[in-house]
């Protein structure tokens, strides 16, 4: 008995150890991940920007493009104020309503006849409304490109440049794709 738990005292333990090390691994990965957007959305944008450049191809094929990105999010506290301005700004098609019933067992009856009864029979719908956030980031891009200024306060809105690298293709991976083909 004693053998066993001395042999659970160890993997305890090495499960703490590994703990310690994943939240360092996670520490590490956050700060490497601020780096690379720093250099990817500020640094080399600027960089490019300053000699009047968008893309550099590399001394190893690789080929670097800055382009501008956008990003928005709607938070839950400005749901209204930010469905209140897209209606005001001839957008409100982008707003999702989802209308969503609960129904307890044996009200099959109810549920056939929803549209036409249902607040006659005490049943209240749920309503969800939402826009997608795609479709929110491609309206944000489209007002911003005519100049219009949506508030960004109300739809967390983020325009900046983001740079992308696309790598060369190792010759050894080429022969492996050739290879995986042929394979299929």
């Amino acid at each position: 008995m004693v053998d066993k738990l001395g042999a659970i005292g160890k993997l305890c333990n090495e499960l703490s150890k590994i703990e310690d090390e994943e939240r360092d691994l996670e520490a590490k990965l956050k700060k490497i991940k601020q780096q690379k957007y720093t250099l990817s959305g500020e640094i080399i944008p600027s960089a490019l920007q300053e000699i009047g450049i968008s893309r550099v191809d590399l001394d190893d094929g690789s080929a670097v493009d800055v382009k501008q990105v956008y990003r928005a999010h709607i938070k839950q506290e400005n749901k209204e104020q930010a469905f209140n301005w897209l209606k005001d700004n001839n957008l409100e098609d982008i707003i999702k309503n989802k209308v969503t019933v609960n129904f307890g067992k044996g009200e099959n009856e109810k549920a056939l006849t929803l549209m036409q009864s249902l607040r006659d029979k005490g049943v209240e719908p749920i309503q969800e409304q939402k826009v997608e956030p795609m479709t929110l980031k491609a309206v944000v891009r489209e007002q911003h490109e005519k100049g219009v200024n949506m508030p960004d306060d109300i739809f967390g809105i983020y325009v900046g440049f983001e740079t992308k690298i696309k790598r060369k293709k190792k010759e050894e991976d080429f022969w492996l794709l050739t290879f995986i083909k042929r394979k299929i």
